[in-house]
């Protein structure tokens, strides 16, 4: 391939800076490698400066696509990540990596071009949700240098005011054809297919065996859901390119918690894969929702006929704010996994570890939204130490200052309760229900449990209880490196958020793993001594004799 020519090229189109007067709507084409090619100038609006040409029906195609009007900045953002196109883009230093900057910097030396300041150009292959790659053919080259000439040929005559480009409309029916003629061109015309609305995928299946599974599960709970883009990419197996996978994400409104899809490449035109998959998900959990939430077309569409056949409501509305906390977490999962606090939330990290607490609780309106992204951060396996410390640490802060705040607010409805009466159960059939102080701490708590049933004090425990937002916390009988919580000795009863109905975990003796489930049964008036008011059951053994068997 010759490069020079297309270098040579680059710097003279840079020069001429066309896209101040021509916006990226103002379509010409050329005819190049038997195709009809449609070119876009880019950098009107000052933040994307390139030439793209789009080949065919096909790139046009997606060329319509980013002229779709939406509010939605997620299809947006899609919809910038569709195009198919060739291009010579322009960025700056930063944005290039120093293999790309190298064969520039060569050209420029060569030719005596200060490099100081300037726009560095990069020859791109862009291909629908895919990651973008270098040019690697010749007919692609080929493409790119005619598309130049017919720009330079064209920029100072429409500089000049001589010629007009007509800005795309949806009823334009042709656009200018530049014709070569030798060393010029001629202007033409050539027709366009019509101006297409985006149109979004209904999921479909014939798997009738799974889809006969699923509707056989029992009917609990209500979702949120949205299709989103990641902005990661990966590589399937057998497919050139790295692609942008799609997930559907799904907030359950029963236990606050994501349920996880399996994420699928290409679902515009393999929908049934991730239908595949969602339902594999509902074989796993055992249930399907009674309801679905949605609030875009996109999501809509691919639920719709599937709902219908599945007897689930699908209902479109407002999302929560725990699900665009789930979207942000897999968007950023990439930087969180390279442990790098994603940029939304770098500032508000900061502010959170480091100010006061006067200044913290100024925000305190925020604090359910942002405790929900940073619980769904929490999620990445990779999450280094101090990243995972840090968040913890944010988390735990918001749980104390309200504690806090609410006592100072309402003093004498935060300290109405001085009791509680607990169900603690291990095995079905066997529970104990335990009377004890609010003020009495979880460690003794721990001690009433052991005593209750009769084990021995002589291993580690922990305590496992959601806070408002339905976020796990541990509390441990030990301080580690790794759980900024209080120790079990550090908290009261009441400080760990128990009220009627809390449902919470006790786990005891990390090796032999006794998990015992915990309930408050009732909020009690008075301050009472700790003891066992029912027991019911025989407990198990804590060290069986399995020397017999």
């Amino acid at each position: 391939m010759n490069w020079d020519a297309l270098y040579e090229r680059a710097f003279e189109f840079e020069k001429l800076g066309l896209w101040e007067e021509m916006t990226d709507d103002q379509l010409f084409a050329v005819r190049a490698n038997h195709e009809v090619c449609y070119i876009s100038i880019m950098g009107f609006l000052g933040q994307h400066f390139a030439l793209g040409v789009y080949v065919g029906d096909d790139g046009l195609r997606s060329y319509y696509h980013i002229c779709q009007p939406s509010a939605d900045e997620e299809e947006k953002r899609i919809a910038r990540m569709s195009q198919n196109n060739i291009q010579c883009a322009y960025l700056s230093k930063d944005q290039m990596t120093p293999e790309e900057r190298k064969p520039v910097r060569a050209y420029a030396r060569e030719h005596s071009i200060s490099m100081k300041n300037a726009r560095y150009p990069l020859f791109l292959r862009v291909s629908r949700f895919q990651r973008p790659d270098d040019i690697s053919e010749d007919f692609e080259c080929d493409i790119l240098r005619e598309a130049f000439d017919a720009a330079l040929w064209l920029g100072p005559k429409v500089m000049s005011g001589r010629i007009t480009i007509p800005r795309l409309r949806t009823n334009t029916k042709t656009v200018p054809l530049l014709v070569k003629d030798g060393s010029e061109f001629r202007m033409e015309s050539t027709p366009v297919i019509p101006y297409e609305m985006v149109s979004y995928p209904v999921g479909h299946t014939d798997e009738t065996e799974l889809m006969e599974q699923t509707r056989q599960l029992s009917q609990s709970g209500r979702w949120a859901c949205k299709l989103i883009l990641l902005n990661a990419t990966y590589t399937a197996d057998g497919v050139e390119g790295e692609f942008f996978p799609w997930e559907l994400v799904i907030f359950d409104a029963q236990s606050r918690h994501k349920i996880p899809v399996r994420r699928c490449r290409d679902y515009e035109n393999r929908p049934h894969v991730l239908l595949r998959e969602l339902m594999k998900t509902l074989l796993r959990i055992s249930r399907r929702p009674e309801s679905i939430l949605v609030s875009d077309l996109r999501t809509q569409a691919f639920l719709s006929e599937w709902c219908r056949r599945q007897n689930i409501d699908l209902l479109t509305g407002e999302l929560p704010d725990e699900l665009d906390s789930l979207i942000n977490a897999s968007l950023y999962e990439e930087e969180l996994e390279r442990n790098e606090v994603p940029e939304p939330f770098s500032d508000a990290m900061e502010f959170y570890l480091l100010a006061s607490d006067e200044d913290v609780l100024k925000m305190k309106d925020d604090f359910d939204q942002i405790s929900a992204a940073l619980s769904s951060m929490l999620s990445i396996d990779n999450l280094s130490e101090p990243l995972r410390n840090n968040i913890e640490k944010v988390l735990w802060r918001f749980h104390s200052l309200q504690i806090e705040e609410a006592s100072k607010n309402d003093l004498q409805s935060a300290f109405s309760v001085q009791g509680y009466l607990i169900s603690v159960s291990l095995d079905t059939g066997c529970y104990r229900h335990i009377e004890m102080s609010a003020d009495a701490s979880l460690d003794s708590l721990s001690d009433m449990i052991l005593h209750a049933f009769s084990f021995d004090n002589d291993h580690l425990h922990a305590f496992y209880i959601r806070d408002k937002n339905g976020r796990e916390i541990e509390y441990n009988m030990m301080e580690t490196d790794f759980i900024s919580t209080p120790t079990t000795s550090e908290i009261s009863l009441r400080e760990a958020g128990l009220c009627k109905g809390k449902k919470f975990k006790y786990l005891f003796d990390f090796g032999d793993n006794w998990l015992f489930q915990c309930r408050v049964l009732r909020e009690l008036d008075f301050r009472p001594k700790p003891r066992v008011v029912r027991a019911k059951g025989e407990a198990p053994e804590q060290y069986p004799n399995y020397e017999d068997e």
